[in-house]
């Protein structure tokens, strides 16, 4: 990811939004072999850009007309929202991840994730 940054941007303070991925995805679908499609090995899928984007949910749609089964991890709250249509897949885990319990300390590693509280 760094080789795409700015000099001027703050690690932590970008976002690289693929805004094409659900196009991508729809005509690569019909193509490939079903399996376990594993969302955010790296990089949480429900950030805050996913409020407006909606990248995440799209996608979600898309894999749920093939029934790919699918595995989340976020810290967010915003995965809430799609829960209608985690409901729809036959094989669908989702996890959460809350790696402390002093809202203090999360607020200075983690300022952007969810509230310990708000989960």
């Amino acid at each position: 990811m760094l080789r795409y940054h700015k000099p001027e941007e703050r690690w932590g303070d970008f976002v690289d939004v693929k805004v094409n991925a659900p196009q991508i995805l729809s005509k690569q679908l019909p193509k490939v072999r079903r399996g376990l499609i594993w969302i955010s090995s790296v990089t949480d899928p429900y950030q805050s850009v996913e409020e407006e984007y909606k990248i995440t949910q799209k996608i979600l749609q898309k894999l749920l007309l093939y029934q790919f089964p699918i595995t989340v991890l976020t810290k967010s709250k915003l995965v809430l929202r799609d829960i209608d249509i985690f409901r729809q897949f036959k094989k669908c885990e989702i996890g959460m991840t809350i790696i402390m319990l002093d809202e203090t300390v999360r607020e200075r590693f983690e300022p952007k994730a969810s509230t310990i509280m708000r989960g």
